[in-house]
């Protein structure tokens, strides 16, 4: 079962949120040039900041408008001013149309007001299906005053090899978090799936780019990383020579990281970004890359048991020093509300106005009428 069929059948959609950090380190100029390098312990303990979500929605199969996630959450006000229709921006993708619904608040726990959607920049390139342009991360890239966001984008025809089509990742951008175009009038895809039988083979996406704990892109020697979901999903043919225990039909899912020191240009794959390999389950999902203290922190969700079912896991990796190469993760205390179901994508950051450092994530249950429910909840750090 992969995260497509899961959504499908169940109605779940996972939801990640990014939120903003410490005290502004901004230039006077608004929105200024990119910020010095910021610093501050990153919380493993984590306590909810009220007895009910701060959003939540119905999920119907029928209804792929309905189907929200991978979610982003950022303090705004600094990088927009008085354009800002509120202090905080939410963001939440449609599955399988080409939606971006803004939501925004004046404090980090909500209340959120619905502002409408963006849709797919135009002119939409050739042979990507236009109604599956999906789950970008957003950051705040300060040099152009822009949004950046990395959805990914359906390739047609089918590659022979592979039992599913191929979903490359783009760049797109927007001034205010409504309207979007592509990166600099650039309709090309920034990270390519691989050949049949590679680690990316048929996906590139559900990652997030590398950003300070305010939001804005941040780097690494020199570099702009993404970490991605890399997939494989060969047609017909077993992996045993990997995976002997993977049916014959079997797709893989591995952490990996690419990374490009121009944004104008594609994103170079460079290496899996930590030890594992999930098999059978599209439920492996990145809620934040985060750079603080000059070390690197991924908070990611692993599925346990597969098939996904419940719970999920949440995992912290940081990175050895100032660098890319990560250590074994370490589980990241939250307290759960009873009926959750499913959690993923943890989202962390802090709050500009008090310095407070959040943690954001979505959990499934069911409704009265046995319909999916969504709720986000914010968990404050401890």
């Amino acid at each position: 079962m992969d995260r497509r069929d899961f959504l499908r059948t169940t109605g779940v959609a996972g939801a990640a949120l990014t939120t903003g950090f410490g005290r502004s380190l901004l230039s006077p100029r608004l929105g200024g040039v990119t910020p010095a390098e910021q610093t501050g312990a990153m919380p493993t303990i984590w306590k909810p900041t009220a007895l009910g979500p701060a959003m939540s929605h119905t999920t119907i199969p029928s209804d792929p408008n309905t189907l929200r996630g991978h979610t982003t959450l950022m303090f705004v006000r600094d990088k927009l001013g008085n354009a800002a229709i509120d202090n905080w921006y939410l963001w939440q993708w449609t599955h399988d149309t080409s939606r971006t619904y803004l939501y925004s608040a004046p404090k980090a726990t909500g209340p959120f007001t619905a502002r409408g959607f963006g849709n797919a920049p135009t002119p939409y390139p050739a042979n990507y299906l236009v109604n599956h342009f999906s789950s970008g991360d957003i950051v705040w890239e300060p040099e152009r005053r822009v949004f950046i966001s990395s959805p990914h984008g359906v390739r047609l025809p089918p590659v022979p090899g592979n039992a599913e089509v191929s979903q490359d990742s783009f760049l797109t951008s927007s001034p205010d978090g409504l309207n979007w175009s592509w990166l600099d009038g650039d309709s090309r895809p920034r990270l390519i799936c691989g050949p049949p039988k590679s680690v990316d083979s048929v996906h590139t996406g559900y990652g997030r780019l590398l950003r300070d704990l305010d939001g804005h892109i941040a780097t690494q020697a020199s570099q702009y990383w993404w970490i991605y979901r890399a997939q494989r999903n060969d047609g017909g043919n077993p992996i045993h020579a990997i995976h002997p225990f993977v049916d014959a039909v079997g797709t893989t899912y591995t952490p990996m990281l690419a990374s490009t020191d121009d944004l104008t240009q594609t994103f170079d794959r460079k290496r899996q970004a930590y030890p594992g390999v999930t098999l059978n389950t599209g439920l492996i999902s990145f809620g934040s890359f985060v750079r603080t203290n000059k070390q690197q922190h991924v908070f990611m969700v692993q599925a346990l048991p597969d098939p996904p079912i419940a719970p999920a896991k949440t995992l912290h990796y940081v990175s050895k020093g100032n660098s890319m190469n990560f250590g074994l993760p370490q589980p990241v205390v939250q307290i759960v509300n009873a009926k959750g179901a499913i959690i993923e994508e943890n989202n962390i950051a802090r709050d500009p106005e008090t310095g407070k450092i959040y943690n954001c994530h979505v959990q499934g249950s069911l409704d009265a009428n046995a319909n999916a429910l969504i709720e986000t909840w914010i968990y404050e750090g401890a």
